[in-house]
């Protein structure tokens, strides 16, 4: 499994396609428990409550668009090269984690985050060596912005700017005052319009401080809940003694890249603790950096015996997570 996941080959592809289908095939036939869990929903999310959302077209979409997030963080490592090799591995992990609660598996914003967050990473590498003065940070506050009007605890990824902006860049006030606006003018031109259309004047919107202070909890854990977060905990561990270890054969490039990873890592688990509104939902944004972490590991050249037996270890994990879910 490893062997074949390390590899570029095209087949790999229709492999991870095959894996996400079987992933979320038992959701057309019945559904998973959910207690007291919904999907935040932002200001430009309404239609999250509409029943298309937890029935076959949106399943279906989810699928597409996760499937697409999946690659496309491939392409971001093809594109920046902060993994030694091009590999499908971030895809695979991607796809398995996005969808590792059955509970889950409908239409909500948490996807159309993870997208605004990875074109905004993608801005963030891009200025490493520019020259002269970078309006990247701005787009990518904008982005972050417009992403939390519809899936609002995605604001807590907005310091990550500034990180990036202390790693990459040597100081620029232009660069740094420039975000500020970036990440206000999504919420004037939706307050404005709306104004307009509706002659309401909410200086804030409301469905937006909504989804940030909302208490949204996932009550039904079991034990197969304790056994896969369990394992997981396990794996990210080994991979980060391992990365660490490594850490410093790295170009100084891939490094920068990889601690901004790092950092969007620590602030979705931190949005997830400290974010009211923030609910298991956040595993598929978590699980972009995670895919890195991981995808790194296992492309290490270590005894085989020891990755296959870590990967299919994750792997009934999941099996059991989600046999759990309607079976058990």
């Amino acid at each position: 499994m490893v062997r074949l996941l390390s590899s570029s080959r095209p087949g790999v592809i229709f492999f991870i396609v095959l894996v996400a289908l079987l992933i979320w095939l038992p959701g057309f036939f019945c559904q998973a428990e959910r207690i007291g869990w919904v999907p935040v929903a932002g200001p430009l999310s309404v239609w999250v409550s509409a029943d298309w959302a937890n029935q076959v077209p949106g399943k279906l979409i989810m699928i597409i668009l996760t499937v697409t997030f999946a690659f496309l963080a491939v392409h971001l490592n093809t594109r920046f090269n902060f993994i030694p090799e091009r590999t499908f591995f971030p895809a695979f992990f991607i796809v398995t984690l996005s969808a590792a609660l059955p509970g889950t598996q409908i239409f909500h914003p948490v996807i159309l985050a993870g997208f605004f967050l990875f074109f905004a990473l993608k801005l963030l590498f891009q200025t490493y060596r520019y020259n002269g003065t970078s309006f990247h940070f701005f787009q990518a506050a904008l982005l972050i912005g417009l992403g939390s009007l519809f899936y609002p605890p995605l604001i807590v990824f907005f310091p990550l700017i500034y990180i990036a902006q202390y790693l990459l860049r040597t100081f620029n006030w232009r660069e740094w005052f420039t975000p500020l606006i970036g990440m206000i003018l999504p919420f004037y031109f939706y307050v404005g319009i709306n104004f307009i259309a509706t002659g309401v004047w909410e200086p804030l919107p409301g469905r937006f401080v909504t989804g940030i202070t909302q208490v949204i909890e996932w009550q039904d854990f079991t034990t197969a809940h304790f056994v896969f977060f369990g394992y997981l905990a396990l794996l990210i561990l080994v991979s980060s003694f391992r990365m660490i270890a490594r850490f410093t054969t790295r170009k100084v490039s891939s490094r920068l890249y990889l601690i901004i990873i790092f950092w969007t890592f620590v602030i979705s688990l931190a949005g997830y603790f400290l974010i009211p509104a923030a609910s298991v939902e956040m595993l598929a944004i978590v699980a972009l950096p995670v895919s890195y972490l991981f995808s790194s590991y296992f492309l290490i050249r270590q005894p085989v015996w020891k990755c296959e037996t870590l990967l299919w270890g994750y792997l009934l994990a999941l099996g059991y997570l989600q046999i759990s879910a309607y079976v058990l």
